[in-house]
């Protein structure tokens, strides 16, 4: 995946718990659900991500020694997991890359890099105290192999080569004639993978705004998922991790935002501070805060009302001194990241929750427009469609109190979908409402 008014009223919060037990380790993905104020949604999501970072070349063995091509082939399973897959220079700058959502080939991605110079020329020549024997290699140039996991839990294997040069031939690593294709492979057996983990698609990083506006998304790293703590230390460790955060919309994930190289830097390696009152530093804190716009209709924007939304985390590098960042190397292995991301999108006419009791259930929501409550008497309509019929009114009720309440009682005999609908606002929105959608099962 790799390429800021403070809200005073918080209505009721739902709590949805998601736990993942997977090999590789124990993920647990927590999300809650308010309106943070009228005709705003907000989500808040606790979890973790990984990364895996290698050298491509062993320590203390030749590195890339030689011009020629480096190949890497991903290969992994489940296929409806996602992984990016990057190849790094010793400074841990991006050389080429192969990544976005979904691979072009299921369960495979591939990097290819030409290297047209070798800085490192130094030959290294030294008896083996254990064999005897003569040694002798150039030293050559170290890159990196990252793999990013996206989509759950997933397995992997690594393949690929890169050029050597054969000093008993030459020392011109130039010369075309004087090189051999060594083999890459991780696991180094063919009958093992690695594991990784990444945030999943779909809820709760889906969401779907429901009316025209601007929505956030807000991410903050690291935390400790657990205790729903921000752990992330401005002066003992203000460079523990670089991080990535997109949107994407709709079917083909059409790209809505992407978050990962804020000008002035080169990387997301040094959260940004924000401030919500600058006298108080206790509401101070780092991290990603990006707006976008919500359409009315497909003609204005990437984003519309009612489009599905994908929000996607990323965690790109981690650091091995997370304070020097970049310039005290890379953390080689797999590293794991808690982190809080905090979405917010327009939903003025708000379809709370659904309570099944045993012979209704009880529908409960709110209406705003133009970031208020709308007045008590309010007509929300209530329609119904089933697997052979279209869209069809069921009934009218109206909302009861100052913060736009409404409540239905409904009596399926057969599944339906519902969904609530209400004059909006032309001038400022919809001239239609609508809420999200629900399935209640025939009772």
């Amino acid at each position: 995946m790799h390429k800021a008014m403070r809200l005073a009223i918080v209505a009721v919060t739902l709590v949805t718990l998601v736990v993942l037990t997977v090999a590789a380790s124990a993920l647990a993905v927590t999300s809650s659900n308010t309106q943070s104020s009228p005709g705003i949604h907000q989500r808040t999501i606790w979890d973790q991500t990984q990364v895996m970072i290698r050298r491509l070349t062993p320590v203390n063995t030749p590195g890339v020694n030689h011009t020629g091509y480096i190949h890497l082939e991903l290969k992994f399973k489940p296929t409806t997991s996602d992984f990016d897959l990057y190849l790094l220079d010793a400074e841990g700058n991006l050389l080429t890359a192969e990544m976005g959502c979904m691979g072009i080939f299921a369960g495979k991605e591939y990097v290819d890099y030409q290297v047209e110079d070798v800085g490192n020329q130094n030959i290294v020549s030294y008896i083996n105290p254990y064999t005897y024997e003569f040694v002798e290699y150039m030293e050559g140039d170290v890159y990196y192999v990252v793999v990013v996991a996206f989509n759950g839990f997933a397995e992997y294997q690594l393949w690929g080569y890169y050029p050597q040069i054969a000093l008993d031939l030459s020392d011109d690593v130039y010369d075309s004639s004087t090189y051999y294709l060594q083999q890459y492979r991780y696991p180094s057996s063919v009958t093992k993978w690695g594991k990784l983990t990444g945030p999943r698609y779909g809820g709760p990083y889906d969401f779907r705004p429901t009316s025209a506006g601007e929505g956030a998304c807000r991410l903050e790293w690291p935390a400790d998922v657990v205790n729903k703590v921000v752990t992330y230390d401005p002066v003992a460790a203000p460079m523990p991790f670089c991080v990535e955060q997109y949107l994407y919309a709709g079917a083909y994930w059409d790209l809505v935002l992407a978050n990962w190289a804020p000008e002035g830097s080169e990387e997301n390696y040094l959260p940004p501070l924000w401030e919500e009152d600058p006298l108080d530093l206790a509401d101070d804190w780092y991290g990603f805060y990006d707006t976008y716009p919500v359409a009315v209709s497909a003609w204005e924007d990437d984003l519309w009302a009612q489009r599905i939304a994908h929000y996607v985390p990323s965690l790109f590098l981690a650091y091995a001194d997370p304070l020097l960042g970049p310039d005290g190397g890379l953390d080689t292995g797999r590293s794991t990241m808690g982190f809080k991301a905090t979405l917010t999108w327009p939903e003025n006419l708000w379809l709370r929750k659904v309570v099944k009791y045993s012979s209704y259930y009880k529908i409960y929501g709110r209406y705003s427009l133009d970031g208020a409550a709308v007045e008590i008497g309010t007509p929300v309509e209530i329609w119904r469609k089933t697997s052979t019929s279209g869209w069809r009114y069921v009934k009218t009720v109206k909302t009861y109190n100052d913060a736009g309440a409404w409540s239905v009682k409904l009596s399926p005999g057969r599944t339906w979908t519902i969904e609530a609908r209400a004059e909006g606002n032309p001038s400022t929105g919809l001239d239609i409402e609508k809420s999200i959608r629900k399935v209640l099962k025939g009772l």
